[in-house]
């Protein structure tokens, strides 16, 4: 995987996504309303957004 370069601003800063972002992920993933608002499915667990 390609290192992903990180932007700062002021008031952002946006770096590659880690291990601490996975409970947010499944905690915005598995909001029913906002998956079919993004037309995403919706995950049966943690294990959903893991890269093979």
């Amino acid at each position: 995987m390609k290192a992903v370069p990180r932007l700062v601003t002021a008031r952002l800063v946006l770096r590659a996504p880690g291990e601490r972002d996975i409970p947010a992920w499944f905690a915005r993933a598995t909001d029913v309303e906002s998956a079919s608002l993004a037309g995403d499915p919706v995950p049966d667990d943690m294990s959903a957004g893991a890269r093979e």
